[in-house]
């Protein structure tokens, strides 16, 4: 993981290296998005079977932060799950972390490097 982290903080690329590179983004893109929807639809699973009800209870990071803010008794079972998501160096953080996770290295960084 750390590799790829790497690679698109890099300043610059080889253009002979472009159309792998392409091909690599969108594969890492579908991907983390495929493991994104997991992810949501475990969430959901979690919020009907502990009937917990919130206007973001549709995603993990919905979830997640309800119970960082405000410890509802209905999301106690997996309170520990949940607080371990906002560990520095999770998995969670490694992904899906905003403006630093691999998910937004992978979609966004390749559009504003510079192609040498």
């Amino acid at each position: 993981m750390q590799r790829i982290v790497e690679e698109y903080t890099r300043d610059s690329m080889m253009l002979e290296g472009l159309p792998q590179m392409l091909s690599g983004e969108c594969l890492a893109d579908s991907l983390l998005n495929y493991l994104g929807t997991v992810v949501d639809d475990v969430a959901i699973v979690i919020a009907l079977a502990l009937q917990f009800q919130s206007n973001r209870d549709d995603s993990m990071g919905g979830i997640k932060n309800a119970w960082l803010q405000n410890h509802p008794r209905e999301l106690a079972p997996v309170g520990p799950l949940l607080a371990e998501l906002d560990q520095p160096g999770s998995w969670w953080d490694d992904l899906f972390k905003t403006r630093a996770g691999m998910r937004q290295l992978v979609v966004h960084k390749l559009m504003s490097q510079e192609v040498v």
